[in-house]
């Protein structure tokens, strides 16, 4: 959990232009003793990953003339599409980010109907 808060924060602070003046080694023995130190019930076991197979059931299941049934299932399989092809999306790092080949503030625009 920790882990996570921790890179939300760097990603804070590059994406703000800020510095990030906490010493990798340092952080990386905090987490580690804080993963040493969570007791066992803090901990989730690993689930079987979502798939394409599990939609598919998950969507017969579902009565998709329904509003509530169309919404879970748009929404499940948005959500499991859109992390499929993330790295579409993304670039692994900052010196990867090309301003011709992937989107920036300025092409992002608000129109209203």
């Amino acid at each position: 959990m920790l882990t996570n808060y921790a890179a939300g924060l760097k990603a804070w602070h590059i994406l703000h232009g800020q510095p990030w003046l906490v010493d990798t080694n340092s952080l990386k023995c905090c987490l580690e003793g804080e993963n040493h130190m969570a007791p066992p019930s803090s901990k989730c076991l690993l689930r079987a990953p979502f798939t394409p197979e599990i939609i598919a059931c998950m969507k017969s299941l579902l009565q998709l003339k329904e509003p509530l049934d169309a919404a879970v299932f748009a929404c499940m399989s948005m959500c499991f599409w859109c992390m499929a092809c993330l790295d579409k999306f993304t670039v692994p790092n900052l010196k990867a980010f090309n301003p011709s080949k992937n989107i920036t503030h300025a092409a992002v625009t608000l129109v209203c109907d």
